[in-house]
């Protein structure tokens, strides 16, 4: 009795993330073609249960003000949210957000201590970030900065502080934290690299989905600041992978490798994403199993 009840309880946990994956991928396929009041409702009722790729999605809009009134406020809160859940990307913008002042004062010792989780949490990128921060700050304020970051991390993100309300900006403010300046340089080309990821996402989203290999195709792309997210569904379970491997006598981690340097070779062998790394972005490959659970997050940030 106890076996079927704990099989039927099983099946309904299934049944439940099933139709969470499938809302998500129905409000992403909205979002990427730009029609965010469609991937709100969407993504809206997923955010506040706590899933997180809707939380992160929310944040952006909220701070692009793509299909909602820009508010730094909101998209603050939200991707606070995904980053206590563990989302590196959203741990790493949250610090970018403290590092500019948006909204300002600028906060630069929580951006080092987000910078420094997100670190952690496996996004090469913050680490340039982390150089450039320590840089500008006092060796009291990086030490304060260490300690709030492993608290935090320690804590399974419970111990990371509140997240501050600031208030509006003024001219002065404007003047001395002109928006997404540090998080969008200029480039050679022309423009910025965050108009370049625009461009490139542009490029590719209607080639998607894609197949890359018999067991893998890309099926959503996102341009967010200076990164471009690419999802990848692979044609199997993680049940299955980790029985064939078993089989093999091969380690979890001798697959982790090769995909990291397959996923280099998909990024340097397109030439679109070639030139967006070059210019100083960062390709981010989500792959995800085929029943939607995650696998992998590889971010190549040079070719």
């Amino acid at each position: 009795m106890l076996k079927v009840f704990q099989t039927a309880i099983l099946a309904l946990t299934l049944s439940v993330q099933l139709a969470v994956a499938q809302d998500f991928q129905k409000g992403l396929a909205y979002y990427d073609v730009e029609d965010y009041a469609a991937a709100l409702k969407h993504w809206g009722p997923l955010a506040e249960a706590g899933n997180v790729d809707a939380q992160a999605g929310l944040a952006s809009m909220y701070n692009f003000g793509w299909g909602v009134e820009e508010d730094i406020i909101k998209a603050n809160y939200w991707y606070r949210q995904a980053a206590i859940q563990g989302d590196s990307l959203a741990q790493w913008i949250l610090g970018n957000n403290y590092w500019i002042g948006s909204p300002p004062p600028r906060d630069r010792e929580t951006a080092l201590m987000w910078y420094a989780i997100s670190f952690k949490s496996g996004y090469e990128q913050a680490a340039r970030s982390m150089l450039h921060a320590t840089g500008s700050l006092t060796a009291e304020e990086i030490w304060s900065a260490q300690q709030r970051a492993h608290a935090c991390i320690e804590s399974d993100y419970a111990d990371c502080g509140p997240l501050v309300e600031h208030s509006e900006s003024t001219n002065q403010d404007r003047l001395e934290n002109p928006p997404f300046s540090e998080l969008c340089p200029n480039i050679k080309s022309g423009g910025t690299i965050c108009d370049l990821a625009k461009e490139v996402a542009a490029i590719i989203a209607p080639e998607l989905p894609k197949q890359l290999s018999n067991n893998m195709r890309a099926v959503s792309i996102i341009a967010l600041q200076n990164s471009l997210n690419i999802k990848v569904r692979l044609a199997y379970t993680e049940e299955h992978l980790n029985g064939r491997l078993s089989d093999l006598g091969v380690s979890r981690d001798v697959i982790d490798k090769r995909m990291v340097s397959q996923t280099n070779n998909l990024v340097c062998s397109d030439v679109d994403l070639e030139k967006f790394v070059l210019s100083g972005g960062v390709a981010g490959y989500r792959y995800v199993f085929s029943d939607g659970n995650a696998y992998l997050k590889i971010e190549v940030s040079k070719c």
